[in-house]
């Protein structure tokens, strides 16, 4: 701040040619700082008349003047007020009021400056309208003539659709070369192969003899014979003997946990049965001469059945393989049959196809050359485009400029309806410092209200919590009495039963003891006694009895649950 002030008043002392400093300067009153002002506003506009003193004239037309300036510098002063006050109806009228005309001032303002750039910038838009017209014109010409070029080259575009159709046909071409040689290349290893196959059957039969003949027929006919005579009966019997089976199983109803164990135990005794037969076997003291004999004849059993396994699958992959090949034999003559250009034929294609190759290329450069120039025409219409919207925009902004302005509409009018507003604002703030200063009275009230306020709060709940710790203090207490009342009532009825029985007691006694008859007064109740007890002792006991034999029922019946569960399993 300091600095600030500092730099004002050497300002001010520079301008006005005054001796101010610092110390002075902060000590001037409101109404020769005004005179500062005014002075240096003065001085700002040249005004060689500097000597006025703002006591003898009104603060409207100071305050008139002072905005009027610094309208001029373009200065926009603006007042604020508080959204607090606000609340009061009176002051927001008067606020709306002067917000409104400062709206009203800026419209105006802005019209007039609208106004005034408008005419003098109409002469300029009507040039730039003209020219744009012109540039528009030649645009079209160019356009037209790029047109009548491009359709005379049209016949061009056919050409190149023609050759890269011809391209196409010659990359399939290239591709069925290809596949071709692939085929011939293997065509040339299975005649290779089968050239070998027919060597080696050419020197076998120079090799082949009857007796050799012979013996492959004989092996095949055994082969044959074996695989009639054992391994189909064998595998019938095991057909026979799975459809034996699954027909019993499907005449068998439902099967309950009873017959499951029935059959259970029958198959525990024909295992018993053969272990037993095993075991006789083995302790005989006699031993078999022909097992030796018997375990060699099904060793061989079993190499054959492995044997004749293997025959079948090697007769089954034979037969897929002859397959395979019959199948490849047909693509292969397919491939054959096929034809394909060769010599003269072959090397006019070619020729053919060299021309259509570069009129492809001599096509496509005019293709390039028209698109390039097409887009630098779209470029030109949407920048000519975008200037004549901006035009026509220009030229609503002067028609409703046009529209607005009234025809006595001068600077001096403006000048006049500027003052008045200033004028207004002037009154309009007048009024509202009053308000604004019985607002902050009022304010201060409400504080001082809300404190006091607050002070009560705390004092009254200080109060209920030191209320409410000792009404819990008298309810827990009462609690206790109440439970301890209980207790005592409770021990009081017992202690009265309990008295009640001793006095019947001691009355059966005296009367006992007054009666002559009775030898011994206290043996009846000792009998009562004795019997009351012995009966708690064999319901005591007739009670364990039964917990043992519930014991024996549940461990005879968790039994049972474990077998029918390893049945079911």
């Amino acid at each position: 701040m300091k600095e600030n002030t500092k730099f004002i008043v050497a300002e001010i002392n520079k301008l006005l040619g005054h001796n101010y400093n610092v110390i002075y300067f902060n000590s001037l009153r409101p109404e020769e700082l005004l005179q500062v002002l005014k002075e240096v506003l003065m001085k700002i506009q040249e005004q060689s008349d500097t000597s006025i003193d703002t006591k003898n004239v009104t603060p409207e037309e100071t305050s008139i003047y002072i905005l009027s300036v610094l309208r001029v510098l373009h200065y926009h002063p603006q007042v604020e007020v508080p959204g607090v006050y606000l609340s009061d109806p009176e002051v927001s009228s008067l606020y709306e009021q002067y917000t409104a005309l400062i709206d009203r001032f800026k419209v105006v303002h802005k019209e007039r400056e609208i106004g005034r750039k408008n005419f003098e910038n109409a002469s300029e838009l009507t040039a730039d309208l003209k020219t744009m017209e012109k540039e528009k014109e030649a645009v079209t010409i160019r356009i037209e003539k790029m047109r009548a070029k491009a359709e005379v080259g049209i016949h061009l575009l056919d050409a190149a659709h023609a050759l890269r159709i011809e391209k196409d046909k010659e990359r399939d071409l290239v591709l069925q070369e290809e596949q071709e040689k692939e085929i011939t290349s293997r065509l040339e290893t299975s005649l290779q192969r089968l050239e070998k196959e027919l060597q080696i059957l050419k020197k076998d039969e120079n090799e082949v003899t009857v007796q050799t003949l012979l013996q492959h027929l004989y092996e095949v006919i055994t082969v044959q014979t074996i695989m009639t005579n054992e391994n189909l009966p064998a595998g019938i019997h095991e057909k026979k003997s799975r459809m034996k089976a699954l027909n019993a199983v499907k005449q068998y109803s439902y099967l309950g946990p009873e017959q499951i164990n029935a059959l259970r135990n029958k198959l525990d005794a024909v295992a018993k049965e053969i272990q037993n037969l095993v075991e006789s076997k083995i302790s005989k003291s006699n031993i078999d001469k022909i097992e030796p004999f018997r375990q060699q004849a099904a060793a061989v059993a079993n190499i054959k059945r492995n044997v004749l396994e293997k025959l079948e699958k090697s007769e089954n992959s034979l037969q897929e393989l002859l397959l395979k090949l019959k199948v490849k034999q047909e693509l292969s003559k397919l491939v054959v049959e096929d034809v394909i250009p060769k010599g003269e034929e072959l090397k006019k294609y070619i020729n053919r196809l060299k021309t259509r190759g570069t009129l492809y290329k001599h096509c496509k450069a005019e293709l390039a050359w028209l698109n390039a120039e097409n887009s630098v025409l779209h470029r030109t219409t949407a920048i000519l485009e975008d200037q004549f919207n901006q035009c026509n925009q220009a030229r609503e902004i002067l028609k409703t400029v046009k529209k607005n302005t009234s025809d006595n509409f001068s600077a001096e009018n403006a000048s006049s309806i500027n003052l008045q507003l200033c004028r207004d604002i002037s009154t309009f703030r007048t009024r509202l410092i009053p308000l604004i200063n019985e607002i902050q009275m009022l304010r201060e009230k409400h504080r001082e209200f809300e404190s006091e306020q607050e002070k009560a709060k705390k004092v009254q709940i200080e109060v209920e919590s030191s209320m409410s710790v000792s009404i819990n203090d008298l309810q827990s207490e009462l609690e206790d009495r109440k439970a301890k009342l209980v207790k005592e009532t409770e021990g009081k009825e017992k202690l009265e039963k309990s008295i009640t029985k001793m006095k019947t007691m001691e009355e059966r006694i005296k009367r006992d003891k007054e009666d002559p008859s009775v030898s011994d007064p206290g043996k009846s109740i000792k009998e009562e006694l004795n019997s009351t007890i012995q009966a708690e002792e064999a319901k005591i006991k007739s009670l364990m009895l039964e917990k043992e034999h519930l014991k024996d029922t549940v461990i005879s019946k968790e039994k049972q649950m474990q077998m029918w569960n390893d049945v079911l399993s």
